[in-house]
């Protein structure tokens, strides 16, 4: 699942395509203009901070992936000669398994500003479900900004348990296996299904 040609679109909410491909290192300048375009409330729901510019570990991080413990999408958005950079949304496996056992990872999902409300956190969140499901990952835990309802109306659609309020945070786990499930019959679900039998 780690080829740069492994692709797959799905409709947003206005009606518009989206286009899904694995990050790879050369997306390193898009990461940085799309990062300059972001408002410092996105920033900060995405960060947990306000950082003027990504760092070059920031980018390292997000861009230099194994595509099994670590994998980004990358979505860009309308038709196929006219595409723009949407967003991207990464897990990244704990180096540890969770007190019960179970291999966990973190995730994060950001989205330009101008391309918000339609739908396309929803449908990263699905793509890294059913990625991070294929690669043996068992459950995502993740930090969310108690007041970025937005992303946690998203995790409540797969059936994420939330943890109470502290610092400002809250701690977001989903389910994978059952979650991914549900999207049996998703674009990504019937690719990585035939990539596998090839």
């Amino acid at each position: 699942m780690a080829e740069p040609g492994f692709v797959f679109s799905v409709p947003a909410r206005d009606g518009r395509l989206l286009w899904f491909r694995p990050v790879v290192p050369a997306d390193r300048s898009l990461l940085v203009e799309g990062y300059r375009h972001l408002s410092d409330d996105s920033r900060l729901k995405r960060f947990n901070a306000l950082y003027e510019e990504l760092t070059s570990e920031q980018l390292r991080f997000l861009a230099e992936l194994d595509y099994h413990d670590r994998y980004a999408w990358g979505v860009m958005i309308g038709p196929a000669d006219d595409r723009e950079g949407a967003a991207m949304g990464r897990y990244a496996r704990y180096r540890n398994p969770t007190a019960d056992g179970f291999i966990a990872a973190d995730l994060g999902i950001t989205v330009l500003d101008k391309f918000q409300g339609i739908g396309i956190g929803t449908e990263l969140v699905k793509a890294l479900i059913i990625t991070g499901h294929a690669n043996g990952i068992d459950r995502f835990v993740t930090q969310v900004l108690a007041r970025n309802d937005a992303m946690l109306g998203v995790f409540r659609l797969f059936g994420a348990e939330i943890g109470p309020v502290e610092l400002g945070t809250v701690e977001v786990t989903v389910e994978l296996a059952p979650a991914a499930e549900t999207l049996a019959d998703h674009p990504l679900s019937k690719l990585i299904a035939g990539y596998w039998s090839a």
